[in-house]
């Protein structure tokens, strides 16, 4: 059994090594600006498995031809070779302007969507948002790198010109150019990276680079280059390296003379793997069967088949539903093969996760191993491991090719298992389906956060909707999803409205759980009504901060820590907006673990305070809360705290959102909601 896992590994990890007893097979254009003065292991072979391939038969029931047409990978790179780099400087972009190359015809960029009736609509529905989260990502790492010290000196290099090859099928050159380096030069860049090139003209273009190499034949060394004395020393003090970089073959006139100049914007090496995986999906097992999912689609089916549990020290379940999941993924996983794929789908609620088991080698979770040591064990080693654990975009790397190249044998993986799928790009979720990898076991919670996403135009597109999303949002109302009923981390006060309102009132709290939390001394649960409450914008970092609720949390920390003798290193705050994280910091004198929503995600703490910040009185009339109203950040935020969670907010200007309407209704009429207007003691906290 060969278990691919993407992030963390749960117990059905070792359980399904031990139940599957089978072989072991092994597994700106402005000058001043930018800064310019004018195969490791030969027993893993070296394939391409973004290779076009044949079309996959569909169970779906589309309504059309699946795959239409040729997907290539270096059209798409062709269209991001043909940006400007001007545009860096522009604060926005006319929408399309990044995709007319695409966009030609009667063909429009779409919405992100549920169903497909074809790859051509997959294709039509996310290029277009890849293509603006990637400008985004561009432009970020850009101004970042802009605004370091010594920026405009840095990573800056003269390279020769040698050869240019025109690729006109793919609209691309190949430009190929040396330079001298010292042996140990680190600096050149990489494979992916995104160069800014400039011409002996001082016209500026983007520039891909690809292949990079050594040359020891004097004989094909660039004429200005070979004279170079420190090149026949012994040993040579530097050497000659050639870099292949790709260029849009609409700026080929730009090319003239014997020089050329780069610099390094960023590393594209993590999107460019999704635009292969887009480019290749037709040949991957199990999507074609997810453009247009069924809930009778043999890829979801559910049976009674019960495989028996090994005894595994420290992995029982812990409740009736963990058992089920557990069983029934195991069983899926065992009856899948590449004729019968399977995608078996798990909800998982704060508080709810199975327990943990480390698997593996060592020296992968060491912290003090070398680069070098792991480099070399990862190819070695994967080809004896029964389980590998990675992040979803790395399994896009070269190391994994020889894992799925042979599309006659059976897969290498028998299951890929992600966790946090509601966290994580449709996209990025199929990577690792290159692998030809039949079964797809996927945990997550997509009422929790979603993926981040840069781009603005893309995230109204909704080009932030993970798979697990997608799926949740056409089955949620079947028995398809199975959903972790049963949580461990809060008090059940505190579990009581995000169970009501977001999950359907199927999330309960663990009894043992019940009684441990009962014993706590204050109330587990109140929305603190700031009276006086007023909100304002930084002007500079146009981030929301409140005096008042500041200075409430503040006497409230004093109370917690003075009066109910609670740790401060029990304690956290949660803020939706930077600057009031800055302004709570401020005024706490002591360490105190403050994040934002996002910072909390995945973590707890025995009392959680919850600064909402925002207040009608900010803008009269005003009737936005911002993403204070979005309901996952709300559900995330709400479930952090064990024993006891404090909601400090403006009740009045809150109740314009439904979510919060609901919420602080609930509180009234559970005798939770208390006025703060000065200060005072919080004795009306007392439980006791």
């Amino acid at each position: 059994m060969f278990v691919f896992f993407c992030v963390v590994c749960c117990v059905i990890v070792l359980l399904l090594y031990f139940v599957h007893d089978g072989s072991k097979s092994s597994l700106r254009s402005n000058t001043r600006a930018r800064g310019y003065s004018h195969k490791p292991l030969a027993s893993v072979s070296s394939v391409n498995l973004y290779k076009q391939a044949e079309p996959k038969v569909s169970c779906s029931n589309l309504t059309e031809q699946l795959w239409t047409e040729t997907f290539s990978y270096e059209t798409y790179l062709s269209y991001i070779l043909a940006w400007k780099p001007t545009w860096l400087d522009e604060p926005s972009l006319a929408p399309g302007v990044l995709y007319k190359d695409y966009c030609v015809g009667n063909r429009l960029p779409i919405q992100v969507k549920t169903k497909y009736t074809s790859f051509s609509d997959y294709e039509l529905a996310h290029l277009p948002w890849l293509l603006e989260e990637t400008w985004e990502t561009i432009k970020r790492d850009d101004q970042q790198h802009f605004e370091e010290k010594n920026y405009q000196s840095s990573g800056v290099f003269d390279l020769c010109l040698c050869t240019e090859e025109k690729q006109p099928r793919l609209g691309l050159m190949m430009l190929r150019c040396q330079i001298l380096v010292d042996k140990d030069n680190q600096t050149l860049p990489k494979f992916d990276d995104l160069l800014l090139v400039t011409t002996s003209r001082n016209q500026q273009l983007f520039g891909l680079q690809r292949e990079k190499k050594v040359i020891f034949n004097h004989h094909i060394i660039h004429e200005t280059l070979v004279t170079d004395a420190h090149l026949y020393t012994k040993p040579a003090k530097v050497i000659c390296s050639e870099l292949s970089i790709y260029i849009s073959l609409k700026y080929a006139s730009f090319i003239t003379g014997s020089n050329v100049q780069v610099q390094v914007i960023t590393s594209l090496i993590s999107n460019l793997r999704r635009f292969r995986t887009l480019a290749s999906l037709h040949s991957f097992p199990i999507v074609s069967d997810l453009l247009s999912p069924g809930v009778n689609d043999n890829l979801f089916s559910l049976n009674s088949s019960h495989v028996q549990q090994p005894d595994v020290m420290s992995g029982e379940a812990k409740n009736e539903m963990q058992d089920r999941v557990i069983n029934e993924a195991v069983s899926i996983v065992c009856q899948s093969n590449r004729y019968r794929p399977r995608v078996y789908i798990v909800q998982g609620p704060p508080g709810t996760g199975l327990n943990i088991i480390r698997v593996g080698h060592e020296i992968y979770s060491s912290k003090q191993a070398s680069y070098r040591e792991l480099r070399e064990l990862e190819q070695g080693k994967l080809a004896e491991a029964d389980v590998v654990f990675s992040t979803l975009n790395y399994v896009g790397n070269s190391i994994f090719d020889s894992f799925g190249s042979d599309t006659n044998q059976s897969p290498w993986f028998d299951c890929l298992i992600v966790d946090e799928a509601g966290q994580c790009l449709e996209i990025d979720t199929f990577i690792p389906l290159r692998l030809r990898i039949p079964c797809m076991l996927l945990f997550g919670d997509p009422e929790q956060f979603p993926p981040t996403v840069l781009s603005q135009r893309a995230q109204n597109a909704n080009f932030g909707q993970s798979l697990l999303a997608r799926l949740y949002s056409l089955f949620k109302s079947t028995d398809l999803i199975r959903m972790l009923n049963i949580q461990y981390r809060m008090a059940e006060p505190i579990c009581r409205f995000p169970s009501a309102h977001i999950y359907n009132r199927k999330l309960l709290t663990d009894l043992s759980t019940q009684k441990e939390r009962a014993r706590f001394r204050l109330k587990p649960y109140a929305f603190i009504n700031v009276l006086n409450s007023q909100a304002e914008k930084n002007v500079v970092s146009q981030s929301y901060l409140n005096h008042a609720e500041a200075e409430c949390i503040v006497e409230l920390i004093n109370y917690l820590t003075q009066r109910a003798s609670i740790q401060l290193s029990s304690i956290g705050i949660i803020t939706p907006y930077r600057a009031q994280l800055a302004l709570i910091s401020d005024r706490i004198n002591c360490h105190l673990d403050i994040a934002t929503v996002d910072g909390f995600q995945g973590r707890e703490k025995d009392v959680i305070l919850i600064s909402t910040v925002r207040a009608a009185a900010e803008e009269p009339g005003g009737n936005s809360l911002g993403f204070v109203a979005d309901r996952r950040r709300l559900n995330v935020a709400l479930t952090r705290g064990k024993y006891a969670v404090y909601i400090i907010g403006h009740a009045k200007s809150l109740t314009i959102n439904g979510d919060w309407h609901l919420l602080i209704q609930d509180a009234h009429r559970r005798q939770c909601v208390f006025n703060y207007e000065t200060r005072h003691h919080f004795d009306w906290l007392q439980r006791f």
